[in-house]
């Protein structure tokens, strides 16, 4: 079999069009094609760019199982060290951000690139430390945050609700208990996994976490107790050292 791919002219719009053909050096589709492949090439085609060195792209056991093996080291290393942002960066981060409140500042550590305008405006007119330190926060944030989605298997630590078998979509957020427009704390134990609702209404009610007790207390008076916790500690200042990666069976 002999791969090439053909570039011809497309006589109506004066455009060139890039086609990939596969063919079989036989007479029976030699005739489908409307004549010898050879003579259409020399009188018809623009230009031929033979494609060599083409290869089945099937890895092997022993491919795939290196892969998986730079797959777990990778997931190994990806549990952040808090000490990688640096001061300046934090500084630069809050310049950026100051006219955001808490919440805004949360939906721009998980929004998607393409679809949040905030995000894109904060990258266009921020000044290159900015927005470096806007790109490492991020990343590094989001580690943290995936991390500790997939401990909790996308449930909401405070009323347990779990939507991605009905939506297929993981729906949980994630929450800072001291506010990380402050002080960019992005270690496991400054962070609650919650469901909109219970984010929202912790945000909007001013509810604080009783780390002893483990529930968060509403201004209102009214508390709710987490029905989850499987990695904060009662110790805000000493927080425990743990691997949030679950390692696959």
């Amino acid at each position: 079999m002999n791969k090439s791919a053909w570039i011809y002219p497309d006589t109506e719009n004066d455009e060139y069009n890039f086609d990939i053909n596969i063919y079989i050096d036989e007479p029976s589709f030699n005739q489908e094609m409307g004549g010898d492949v050879e003579e259409m090439g020399k009188n018809h085609w623009k230009t031929c760019y033979n494609l060599v060195g083409w290869e089945d792209e099937t890895k092997s056991e022993e491919e795939e199982e290196e892969e998986e093996e730079e797959e777990e080291e990778e997931e190994e290393a990806s549990v952040v060290d808090t000490s990688c942002i640096t001061n300046d960066e934090k500084l630069s981060f809050m310049s950026l951000t100051k006219h955001l409140n808490e919440e805004r500042v949360e939906d721009l550590l998980e929004s998607n690139e393409e679809n949040d305008i905030l995000l894109n405006q904060l990258y266009d007119t921020g000044s290159i430390e900015e927005k470096l330190a806007l790109i490492k926060i991020r990343k590094a944030s989001r580690k943290t945050i995936n991390n500790l989605k997939t401990l909790y298997n996308h449930s909401c630590q405070m009323c347990g609700s779990n939507h991605t078998d009905k939506y297929e979509v993981s729906i949980v957020e994630a929450h800072h208990i001291e506010p990380f427009s402050e002080n960019q704390n992005h270690h496991p134990n400054n962070i609650v996994i919650l469901c909109p609702t219970h984010h929202v209404a912790i945000h909007r009610a001013n509810g604080q976490l009783d780390r002893q007790n483990m529930v968060f207390v509403y201004q209102n008076g009214c508390s709710e107790k987490l029905s989850f916790n499987k990695h904060l500690s009662n110790n805000q200042k000493n927080p425990p050292t743990f691997n949030l990666v679950r390692k696959s069976s």
